[in-house]
């Protein structure tokens, strides 16, 4: 998985309250593919014990 300066950039903005970031950083998410991988890679750490929870429905 080849890695995406950006996603990093925007991980440690979103870590440090930069709300643009985070909404970036879900939009790669909700996309899929190598960059919302490496989102995953990137937030595993740092999930501590943080729970799961599934939203549904309409924007």
């Amino acid at each position: 998985m080849p890695d995406t300066p950006q996603v990093e950039e925007l991980f440690g903005a979103a870590c440090g309250g930069h709300r643009g970031a985070l909404a970036r950083l879900l939009s790669y998410v909700e996309r899929g593919g190598a960059p919302a991988q490496q989102v995953a890679t990137l937030a595993h750490p740092n999930a501590g014990s943080a729970y799961t929870v599934g939203l549904t429905g309409g924007p």
